[in-house]
């Protein structure tokens, strides 16, 4: 059976107790490696009149595993390089260091910012430690919330396009859509769908979850998806407005034409190219749902 993670329960950080106990079991553990059964027993020695029970250092033992610094291989417990680095200096910078560890290796999707906030509180009291931490985990947290969103826009896209081949009595068609994102993002569009005749639609997914009531949606296009759309005559950006990130529900608000974007893009100057441009995409140049099913 796995054992229990230190962080347990999602989307908490250890408590300041469990995170001090990860680095008294730090100065317990021989740095050369010790046998498992030796460093649990050691566990017990010192919490006889200690601040740590056993079961307190046992968590402890488990947080440094968490994160990488101890390393369990056939009943032995050895510390990283990087442990014995810490345990030589200031025990208030090993302990930033070992919930800096466990913010960076775990999923963002699992903490909710106001609780990480009030837990780093009593973890990290110095201010300036605290933000870069939070700092780093509203990035990555806004990161991997841009890949979700892109993702259910990119089925919603796949399931529009199969379903109006179903519509034509062309299922054998359906079967042929593909999400070509899942293979390479280096293509310049994320969906290959066939047409009933013709050739298929090349289409570059971009999602949001901002208001679309408006008379603009803002967008990131790269070069390459710019440049794949000017020379490609089957390309298409489509856009979708994500409603229900949980519930993977949204809609197509429209498609256009590559040309169509030709005037929003940056223009290269002698100081080098653009390679990636945020562009204000007026909803008036939107065709409704997707390119035609039929050349």
């Amino acid at each position: 059976m796995a054992e229990k993670p230190a962080t347990s329960p999602a989307g908490e950080l250890p408590s300041l107790h469990v995170a001090r106990a990860a680095l008294h079991v730090a100065l317990i553990v021989d740095q050369k490696g010790s046998r498992t059964a030796d460093a649990q027993e050691s566990y017990w020695h010192h919490a006889t009149g200690g601040s740590f029970a056993p079961a307190d250092l046992h968590r402890g033992e488990r947080l440094l595993l968490d994160v990488g610094l101890l390393v369990k291989r056939d009943g032995q417990l050895t510390p990283t390089p990087l442990l014995a680095q810490l345990v030589q200096g200031s025990p208030r910078d090993a302990l930033v260091a070992i919930i800096q560890r466990l913010v960076a290796l775990t999923s963002p999707t699992e903490f909710e910012a106001p609780s990480v906030a009030a837990q780093l509180v009593e973890l990290v009291p110095d201010v300036a430690r605290r933000e870069e931490l939070l700092v780093a985990l509203a990035l990555r947290f806004d990161d991997t919330r841009q890949r979700l969103v892109g993702e259910i826009g990119e089925e919603l896209v796949v399931n529009a396009a199969r379903t109006e081949l179903r519509n034509m009595g062309r299922s054998d068609l359906a079967h042929e859509v593909r999400r070509v994102s899942l293979l390479s993002d280096q293509l310049g569009y994320d969906v290959n769908a066939p047409r009933v005749s013709g050739a298929p639609r090349l289409l570059e997914v971009k999602a949001t979850t901002a208001d679309t009531e408006g008379h603009a949606l803002a967008i990131h296009l790269t070069r390459n998806e710019a440049d794949t759309g000017t020379i490609l005559p089957d390309w298409a950006l489509v856009a979708c407005h994500i409603e229900n990130t949980d519930e993977r529900q949204g809609h197509i608000v429209g498609w256009c034409t590559g040309q169509a974007l030709a005037d929003l893009l940056p223009v290269d100057s002698p100081a080098g190219r653009w390679e990636q441009a945020a562009i204000v995409l007026p909803l008036e140049r939107l065709l409704p749902g997707l390119p035609g099913v039929a050349a």
